[in-house]
């Protein structure tokens, strides 16, 4: 599709969830409206959260933490009232959000809607207003058993996945189980990867620099991994292996913010390796990653989940690190194992302690740390994945 074609594209892309920010949304979704925007299309980003009291990032993270330490440890009818009061506050919110669009009057040619548990504005303005519906499905949202609206909520999911003209999703693992556990037309899935902006991982200051600024040793081997403390991420595993490696000359960082960072950094304690060879750095801009990248040697995936490989992966890569991550398909999907990364085990922390060895040799740290960069450059930049994807659903609708 040409450009000029495109700029006849009204887009509404609605990030339903109550955490969203249109201000704020995130690495993964500014990059994917930034790009979409570049390309020429014109895009409508409604996010939840400016339908709420949220007023930033910090806000939102706070929430995110207090939610979790509320359902800790809860289990019986204390968990389903917990639930039920998520969902009804979910139902609303969704509410609300539909009758602000619908009132705006704003009929996009297309409109794109991100998964997000019973929200169904994007499904529904898509059909007050004859439009194609395009639904980004995540995951299936609903992983628990019982509360007061689940089967209205996997009434939602059944009829976003049937009425949708096209699923987008993140990997092709997702796409397999959406055609073998929902019977979804594979037809109309479309697979578009994380992606990176290989430009802005070109920095040019020297390693040593970006050490001193991070207080980062400068004659050790750095191992460092930069994202969140979700559950998935296993950041306990990063203690694990800085135990294995105490004796060794290697330092490890671990940059951010989350959910398990109390459990993580007291683990660390315990194990009496925080600030021997193991530092917590706070989280950074968006904007710093990049220079941050720099002070490691290895870049460290301790765990994900099985269905989507995270884009911190992608940036590590076009970063030039040699790059760890666990061996899930997935991730398969990126890494090709021995060639641009390596890739371990999951869980095993005596696997991912030989797969450091061999990285110990720094010929094989910059062999495949240039393979890395070389494979995000031909095939994983925001124009070959969401900006492709886009093209062709606006091609055939």
């Amino acid at each position: 599709m040409t450009m000029k074609h495109k700029k006849n594209k009204h887009i509404m892309y609605i990030c339903a969830a109550r955490n969203f920010l249109a201000r704020d949304p995130g690495r993964k979704i500014f990059s994917v409206v930034e790009a979409w925007k570049q390309s020429g299309y014109i895009i409508d980003h409604q996010c939840g959260g400016d339908y709420t009291d949220l007023n930033n990032i910090t806000d939102q993270q706070t929430r995110e933490l207090q939610a979790h330490r509320r359902r800790e440890n809860k289990a019986g009818w204390k968990l389903f009232v917990l639930d039920s009061l998520s969902e009804f506050k979910d139902i609303m919110h969704d509410f609300k959000m539909y009758v602000c669009l619908l009132r705006s009057k704003k009929i996009p040619d297309i409109i794109w809607e991100r998964s997000s548990r019973l929200h169904q504005t994007g499904l529904r303005l898509a059909q007050k207003y004859n439009r194609p519906y395009v639904l980004e499905w995540k995951d299936h949202l609903i992983s628990y058993r019982c509360s007061l609206f689940i089967y209205w909520a996997r009434r939602v999911e059944h009829s976003k996945l049937t009425q949708a003209r096209y699923i987008v999703v993140e990997s092709n693992v997702l796409r397999e189980y959406l055609v073998s556990q929902f019977s979804v037309d594979s037809d109309k899935i479309i697979v578009a990867h994380n992606a990176v902006d290989i430009e802005a991982f070109d920095h040019q200051q020297s390693q040593q620099k970006c050490r001193q600024k991070y207080n980062i040793s400068q004659d050790k081997l750095v191992i460092g991994y930069i994202g969140s403390y979700a559950f998935y991420h296993q950041c306990d595993l990063m203690v694990e292996l800085a135990r294995n490696l105490l004796t060794q000359n290697i330092e490890l960082i671990m940059v951010g913010t989350g959910k398990e960072y109390d459990q993580v950094r007291s683990l660390a304690e315990q194990y009496q390796v925080n600030n021997r060879n193991l530092f917590f750095l706070p989280r950074v801009p968006k904007e710093q990653v990049p220079e941050l990248l720099v002070a490691f040697d290895i870049a460290l995936l301790p765990g994900s989940t099985d269905i989507i490989c995270p884009i911190k992966v992608q940036e590590y890569m076009a970063m030039g690190l040699a790059t760890l991550a666990p061996d899930y398909a997935c991730n398969r999907e990126i890494i090709n194992d021995g060639i641009d990364g390596l890739l371990f085990e999951p869980s095993n922390v005596n696997d991912l302690v030989s797969k450091i060895e061999l990285l110990k040799e720094n010929s094989l740290r910059q062999k495949l740390g240039t393979q890395a960069r070389q494979h995000m450059a031909d095939n994983f930049s925001w124009s070959k994945t969401w900006v492709q994807a886009l093209d062709h659903i606006t091609g055939n609708c």
